[in-house]
């Protein structure tokens, strides 16, 4: 017997075989940069000024970046006290936007706080102050992946309650990559509340000497990140922290000379230490370090020299809904 085949279903393979050649579709060795619609080496840099709220002082630090005129993003702990004062300063100001740095950690001395769900909610994640565990390493061996998931929803409606539109999260010293448990609560809140994620998930450069395990579990879930809906980026450079004092500012430049295309967080932690600071932390001088070498001429001179885009939360994401799936 003879099969008929009717113009209608010729032209409908025809039609799905367009489709296939036509519909844009990243490759692999692309960076996430080129996926969002820069160039194949376009450098790609988003400074991340961290730890929003923890304190006045640093509070200081982040808001004299910005009145310097130096384009970063802001995320806020929503555990700190001195989120509100902070809130109110970058919603006066639209051209910077601020993430939630979710905190599961209370690792000063004399300086403590508490989950925002109360400890009755989330008793895994508390000690016996009723503070969250002063380490990653308490945390992932006490605390409940249910507890961390009702906690992360807890900091972010307080970030929303104060007129926040939340512009990416963050992990307060990586503590959700402690336990892959963790980090998959993360990665469902996020996609759910379409948040974007600092997540390093292409060369990881700087990502892999300083956190290999995070970056494996980032490739593992990279594809279900980005397909989503949400941005990713390339690299994420943290290693300034430990950083001498007294060289900062030239391996800050030094750093800007070696970056890979693609796009990198670079994260600082800038703080003006008051004496309460001093109290809280002996990071004083280092934290000084990172507010002054932005505002070292040779800073923004050697980003400008070099061609590096700075970006910021928003326009990855803007440019992620233009952008096709891996």
């Amino acid at each position: 017997m003879n099969t008929v085949h009717k113009p209608l279903g010729t032209f409908a393979v025809w039609v799905a075989l367009l489709w296939c050649v036509v519909t844009p579709r990243a490759t692999a060795d692309q960076t996430f940069a080129e996926r969002l619609g820069w160039k194949a080496d376009d450098t790609v840099l988003v400074i991340e000024l961290a730890e929003g709220g923890m304190s006045h002082a640093v509070n200081r630090g982040i808001t004299q970046v910005l009145d310097k005129g130096m384009e970063a993003s802001v995320s806020a702990m929503m555990t700190g006290p001195w989120v509100p004062a902070l809130v109110r300063y970058v919603q006066n100001r639209t051209s910077t936007d601020i993430g939630v740095e979710l905190t599961f950690t209370s690792e000063y001395e004399g300086y403590r706080w508490g989950p925002l769900s109360g400890k009755p909610k989330v008793p895994s994640l508390v000690d016996e102050q009723g503070c969250l565990w002063k380490s990653i390493a308490l945390l992932a061996a006490k605390g409940t992946a249910d507890d961390v998931e009702a906690e992360i929803r807890a900091q972010i409606e307080r970030a929303e309650g104060l007129g926040l539109k939340v512009s990416h999260l963050t992990s307060h010293m990586q503590a959700l990559f402690s336990k892959p448990e963790f980090f998959d609560r993360y990665v469902k809140v996020a996609v759910e509340k379409q948040i974007p994620l600092l997540l390093p998930a292409g060369h990881a450069t700087h990502a892999n000497l300083e956190n290999t395990n995070l970056v494996q579990m980032v490739k593992k879930q990279a594809a279900q990140i980005w397909n989503s809906g949400l941005p990713l980026v390339d690299d994420v450079h943290t290693a300034s922290a430990n950083w001498e004092v007294v060289k900062k500012a030239q391996r800050f430049t030094d750093t800007f000379h070696v970056l890979k295309p693609g796009i990198t967080v670079l994260v600082m932690n800038p703080a003006v230490p008051t004496d309460e600071f001093n109290f809280i932390t002996s990071k004083g001088r280092t934290r000084l370090a990172d507010a002054m070498a932005v505002q070292d001429p040779e800073f923004k001179r050697v980003i400008q020299n070099r061609g590096i885009i700075l970006t910021d939360w928003r326009e990855l994401k803007e440019r992620r809904s233009k952008a096709p799936k891996m």
